[in-house]
């Protein structure tokens, strides 16, 4: 857990000081540098803060906060918010990292509201940075998303490039890997290639060497999407070509990593190139295991094993091959946090193996661990789908509740502009009333000098108008009229166009009522027939099995009685039988108790009477192991079964997987058959799969063969659906689901 510790925080430290051979000799170099410093240095708390981490790394924990509380308090003593928010960053992340997440959160807490008093764009980068870091080890991707490009705008904002160049890459490295989780490929490929360049600008060699490794890993990734794809391919190798190249022209403090790239190197040339490259493989798989320790790295140590056992295989040399797959999955099990990756790889590994060699018991138990933990993957998987989608929406309220605020804020705004402007408006209005004031007292003196002369130009003026307005009485009365006629054939041109707007109306309300009928009717027709044909379909089940119990309960208890008679009078005979009858007697009765275990058999698969006594599971796998022989093995799982489902439908499931068995064993000459029943929320699912020699599923003659329609049959009882999946030699798949009410 401490070498973890150490990693952790050293990567931290990567982007804030220099390179190092180790630990140790870092922490030296930074007392030295601290103590030299003082409290009016530039990058004083800089360098506070990379002691403060280097004391951690040597596990001087006290001393580590201890050193920064001292330092925080007395930033906070000279209001200087920027350096107080800064070392609360450090200390929440160092909370975090020993384990101490409460603690962690109220750091980052005051680290927030601090840097909202400073213009320091740096500090605020830095401060969303250690957000986006510890919401990552909370599992809030979305969170740490948000806090990540929050920080990249600031560090744009920020003129020291050097500085926020080196925090903008690891930032990359970051979005880059949530992108890969999330499978948005190409905003991981953006964000990786965006930390490559960074690194190559800042000629920083671990950084460089990190970058080329997560390139390679992203079109790894792209490469098992597209196997085939051999220009992926050696772009995987290219990149993790240059990244061990960089490792060993430069003194680099991380083993484990090297080792990441070289197994990595090493599985690409095992499963994308010929087997040609098995050599170069294990070549790279020699140089991870030099560099590999069992008890920091067991998942490295296992990935190595699997390769040296993928080698052995491919030279044929089984025995070692599973013996390295066996130790692999021995040292897996000391790893804190198991890769499930390799542990499913392993399982289907030795399950091939132990199938070829015909232990199918050990493939049997095998295959049993690959399911347990294919199902803890399944169930983990679907946690961290429900806590993505929750967090998610918890984001959008969050959104939402800041553009409400955005809009309050935007309004009041507004309101304050308009005061503004309302008040020049009122000083503009003063400035021109006394403006209004002069110039009406001058104009006051020519109006009266106008009013004489307007008086005498009135006299003429009155007279012009009596005779305008006759002239205008004459025109407003012919206009009168015209409007008049006008409206007249408006109102008529718009009753038409009412009448027929709603005789058109009225039609397509007739034409949708006519339609509506006829579909109702059509739709009761279907139903009727739906309900018909269900009826039937029940009838005509519920009569065959009422006629295969008749069946079972008549030879059962009458050719079977009197099958059984005639056994103890043979034997009655055969005890008093002459030696010349010995031979013809005991082939008689090898003969009747071959018909005895023949009429049982046919009898049980008539009306099994575990179903009606113990449920569809017990019938089941008491019917696979009737069925199997030396030639044929049948696997019975049941996941999440509750055991509630209706003993009518058990026996309907029971005849479908009766019918599926029956034909792989018939027609598809099959090895290995899986039946599988899921319980699911809302639905029963059932998987029945084959290894036999498959057919055409569009194959008419299949289709309409008896057996089918009786499958199809039965599944529409249960209101259920089915998917059939066959290639030719390579097995059949046949999946229906119905649900549980």
């Amino acid at each position: 857990m401490l070498n973890r510790l150490k990693k952790i925080i050293f990567y931290f430290i990567f982007i804030n000081i220099f390179n190092a051979s180790s630990a140790q000799e870092t922490l030296i170099n930074i007392e030295k540098e601290y103590k030299s410093k003082t409290i009016l240095s530039p990058d004083y708390y800089e360098v506070v803060a990379r002691y403060a981490q280097i004391l951690l790394v040597n596990d001087k924990i006290d001393d580590s906060f201890s050193l920064l509380q001292k330092e925080y308090k007395t930033a906070k003593k000279l209001n200087a918010f920027g350096n107080f928010a800064y070392l609360k960053s450090i200390e929440s992340l160092q909370y975090s990292a020993i384990g101490e997440r409460e603690k962690s959160k109220i750091s980052f807490q005051e680290a927030r509201i601090n840097a909202d008093k400073t213009s320091n764009f740096n500090i605020k980068g830095f401060v969303c940075y250690a957000g986006g870091w510890l919401a990552i080890r909370d599992s809030n991707e979305i969170e740490a998303v948000d806090y990540f490009l929050k920080a990249l705008k600031y560090y744009d904002l920020e003129t020291d490039y050097r500085n926020s160049a080196r925090r903008k890459s690891v930032i990359y490295h970051e979005l880059a890997q949530i992108y890969a989780d999330w499978n948005e490929y190409e905003l991981q490929e953006k964000y990786t290639i965006k930390t490559l360049d960074s690194a190559l600008q800042q000629d920083n060699q671990d950084a460089i060497f990190s970058a080329y490794m997560a390139v390679g890993n992203m079109y790894e990734k792209q490469l098992y999407e597209n196997p085939t794809n051999e220009k992926l391919r050696d772009l995987v190798e290219l990149n993790y070509l240059k990244a061990i190249k960089i490792y060993h022209e430069n003194e680099m403090i991380y083993p484990s990593d090297y080792s990441y790239v070289t197994i990595n190197l090493a599985s690409l040339y095992i499963k994308y190139y010929p087997d040609s490259h098995k050599e170069k493989a294990r070549e790279y798989a020699l140089m991870a295991q030099k560099v590999t320790n069992i008890n920091d790295e067991p998942n490295h140590i296992s990935s190595i094993l699997e390769i040296f056992a993928e080698i052995a295989l491919k030279e044929n040399n089984k025995k070692e091959s599973k013996k390295l797959f066996i130790e692999a999955l021995d040292v897996l099990e000391k790893s804190m946090k198991k890769n499930t990756n390799i542990e499913l790889s392993i399982y289907d590994k030795l399950i091939k193996i132990e199938s070829e060699a015909g232990n199918y018991k050990e493939a049997l138990a095998y295959q049993k661990k690959y399911l347990e933990v294919f199902k803890y993957v399944y169930d983990y998987k679907k946690l961290i789908h429900s806590k993505k989608i929750d967090a998610d929406y918890e984001k959008k309220l969050q959104k939402k509740e800041y553009e409400k605020l955005q809009l309050i804020s935007d309004k009041k705004e507004q309101q304050i502009q308009l005061l503004n402007i309302q008040n020049l408006e009122r000083e503009t209005q003063f400035n021109n009333l006394k403006l209004i004031e002069e110039n009406q007292a001058k104009k006051l003196a020519l109006s009266e000098l106008g009013t004489q002369k307007k008086q005498q130009e009135l006299k003429l003026a009155r007279l012009e108008t009596q005779t305008k307005n006759k002239d205008l009485l004459n025109y407003q009365e012919k206009l009168s009229y015209k409007e008049q006629i006008n409206n007249f054939y408006i109102i008529i041109i718009i009753s038409i166009a009412l009448i027929l707007i709603l005789l058109l109306f009225l039609l397509r309300q007739r034409t949708k009522r006519m339609i509506d009928k006829e579909n109702s009717y059509k739709l009761a027709i279907e139903k009727e027939k739906q309900h018909t044909k269900i009826s039937a379909l029940t009838s005509l089940l519920d009569g065959q099995e009422r006629e295969r119990e008749r069946l079972a309960r008549d030879l059962h208890d009458g050719l079977g009685g009197l099958l059984s008679a005639t056994k103890l009078q043979l034997s009655d005979l055969i005890n008093k039988k002459k030696d010349s009858q010995d031979d013809e007697l005991k082939t008689i009765s090898d003969h009747i108790d071959f018909a005895i275990n023949k009429l049982r058999k046919v009898s049980h698969n008539l009306m099994p009477d575990l179903l009606i006594k113990y449920g569809l599971e017990a019938a089941l796998k008491e019917f696979a192991n009737r069925m199997k022989n030396n030639n044929l093995e049948i696997h019975v799982t049941f996941l999440s079964y509750s055991n509630t489902l209706v003993t009518d439908k058990q026996l309907f499931v029971y005849r479908i997987i009766q019918e599926l068995v029956n034909n792989a064993i018939k027609h598809a000459q099959a090895k290995h058959i899986i039946i599988q029943l899921v319980e699911e929320t809302n639905f029963y699912q059932i998987t029945v799969e084959d290894d036999g020699k498959g057919f055409e599923v569009n194959n008419l003659e299949f289709k309409n063969s008896a057996g089918f329609i009786n499958i199809q049959s039965r599944i529409q009882f249960l209101k259920g659906t089915f998917e059939i999946h066959s290639q030719k030699n390579l097995g059949t798949s046949f999946e229906f689901n119905f649900p549980k009410k």
